[in-house]
């Protein structure tokens, strides 16, 4: 055993004994209350707006599939370009940098644009819910 766990062992021990007090009535009252009143309220989007509660709008999986399809030759481009990127930019780099901080700088410039691209795609059912609504007239798209 070395000098550390001794001191650990002591330390638990005068822990165990301490008694936390519990906490005022009216305080654990109030924080139910108030808790039991917040879960009551639907979930909401941002504070202040509640989550829609109806069935998608007419139309939307047919405007996302179209963002989608519209975006594939970009995302084709842009997965092609992270590929060569990441193949040839360490050799590059390595002319002016160490050979492992130029994979590094590669690696993390090519994460991020996964990342970004990650984004933009997870946005798109955001937008094709917008464009379905505005499609079908809707006043508060």
């Amino acid at each position: 055993m070395t000098e550390l766990d001794d001191d650990l062992r002591a330390i638990a021990a005068w822990l165990d004994r301490i008694e936390a007090p519990a906490p005022p009535a009216h305080l654990v009252e109030r924080t139910l209350r108030l808790a039991s009143a917040r879960l009551a309220h639907p979930p909401a989007l941002v504070p202040g707006v509640a989550a829609p509660h109806g069935p998608l709008p007419v139309g939307f999986r047919r405007e996302l599939a179209r963002l989608v399809l519209a975006t594939l030759p970009a995302l084709a481009l842009v997965l092609a370009w992270a590929a060569l990127l990441l193949h040839e930019g360490p050799t590059w780099l390595a002319t002016w940098l160490p050979a492992r901080l130029a994979f590094a700088v590669v690696a993390t410039h090519v994460t991020g644009g996964l990342g970004w691209l990650g984004l933009t795609y997870a946005s798109l059912p955001l937008v094709a819910h917008r464009r379905a609504r505005l499609r079908l007239g809707g006043s508060n798209a």
